[in-house]
C-alpha cells in the first residue's frame, strides 16, 4: 500500500510547565498503513503507556505545512516530532513549526539535522557495514548491486555515500540506485542482487521470479521471505526504536533537559532463519524506567 510522503508524529508538551502541567502528546499520521509506521505508533504508545503521557493521534492527507499543524487543534504549546520522507518535507515542516515557536525533534531523513534539537534515524554506516561483511561471504559476491528504495523515513543520502565507501570506490561492485517511481526493467535485468529498502520494495522484488534480494526491511512479507528461504537475511530497521525514542526525546524537550543537538543513529537488525524466532520475541522490548539502557 502506498503510503503518504510524510508522517508526522506531534509529541505536544509544555514549553512552560507552571502554565501547562499536563501536556498532551499528539501523532499524527499521513492516512495509509506502512509496515513502518504502524512500527513507530507501536513504539511511540509504548513510551506513553510506560511515562503516563496523555496522547492523541490525528491522521491526514497531503496538505500544506500549516494546515497539518492546525488540524492538531489546541497544542497546548510545545514541541513536534516529526517523521518524514524526504529532507524537502523535513525542511518544509521544520520552518513551519519554527516560524509558530514549537520546538521540533525529526525522525527520518534531514540534510540540517546537525542544527535541529533532536534527530532520529537508521544508522547508514551500519547497514553499509553489515552489508559488505556479508557481500564479502556471497558466492560469487555480486558485481552489480540495486538500492531499490520504497517509501520510508530512511536517510536516502546517507545509505548510498556509506556504501559506496564500502565498495572501494565502485571497484569491488558498482551501485545502481532507484525509487520504486523511477524504476525500469532493465535496472532489474542489470542487477545481480537488489536491496529492497521498506515493504513496497520488497513486494516488487518477490513479484520478479527468480530474483535475488536482501529486505531492508521488518515486514510480514520480508520475515517470511527469510524464513521460506527466498531471501537469505534481512536487515530490519528499527522503527519501533524510531517512535520510542522519539516520545522520549520529546518528553526530555518537555522536562528541559536535551542539551544541545542530539542525534540518534538506531542500528539495523540483521535476521536470517535460525534468527528469526528469537527476532520476534523481543523486536518490541523496551528498557525499564531507570536502567542503563533507558537512558
Amino acid at each position: 500500500m502506498k503510503v503518504a510522503a510524510a508522517l508526522v508524529l506531534v509529541c505536544l508538551v509544555a514549553c512552560g510547565k507552571d502554565e501547562v502541567p499536563n501536556p498532551t502528546y499528539a501523532l499524527l499520521l499521513p492516512e495509509g498503513d506502512g509496515w513502518w509506521a504502524r512500527e513507530i505508533e507501536a513504539g511511540f504508545s509504548a513510551a506513553a503507556e510506560q511515562f503516563f503521557m496523555k496522547t492523541n493521534t490525528v491522521r491526514y492527507s497531503n496538505e500544506d505545512p500549516e494546515s497539518i499543524i492546525e488540524s492538531l487543534g489546541d497544542l497546548n504549546g510545545g514541541p513536534a516530532v516529526v517523521v518524514t520522507l524526504s529532507s524537502d518535507d523535513a525542511e518544509r515542516l521544520a520552518a513551519s513549526l519554527s516560524a509558530r515557536r514549537i520546538r521540533h525533534v525529526l525522525i527520518g531523513p534531514d540534510d540540517q539535522a546537525g542544527s535541529r534539537a533532536a534527530h532520529v534515524t537508521g544508522a547508514a554506516a551500519n547497514l553499509a557495514y553489515q552489508w559488505k561483511i556479508r557481500w564479502n561471504q556471497m558466492q560469487p559476491p555480486p558485481r552489480s548491486v540495486l538500492l531499490l528504495f520504497g517509501d520510508v523515513p530512511l536517510p536516502r543520502n546517507d545509505i548510498v555515500s556509506a556504501f559506496y565507501r564500502r565498495s572501494n570506490d565502485w571497484a569491488e561492485y558498482r551501485l545502481r540506485v532507484r525509487t520504486l517511481h523511477d524504476l525500469q526493467d532493465e535496472d532489474i535485468e542489470w542487477a545481480e542482487t537488489i536491496l529492497a529498502v521498506g515493504d513496497d520494495a520488497v513486494r516488487k522484488c518477490l513479484s520478479v521470479e527468480g530474483q535475488r534480494f536482501v529486505p531492508v526491511d521488518g515486514s510480514d512479507e520480508a520475515l517470511q521471505a527469510v524464513e521460506s528461504g527466498r531471501a537469505e537475511r534481512a536487515f530490519v530497521p528499527n522503527y519501533f526504536q524510531f517512535g520510542y525514542r522519539a516520545a522520549r526525546l520529546a518528553r526530555d524537550a518537555f522536562l528541559d533537559v536535551l542539551s544541545g543537538p542530539v542525534s540518534l543513529h538506531i542500528p539495523f537488525d540483521e535476521v536470517d532463519a535460525e534468527y528469526l524466532p528469537m527476532f520476534l520475541k523481543k523486536r518490541h522490548d523496551i528498557p525499564s524506567i531507570g536502567s542503563p539502557e533507558a537512558e
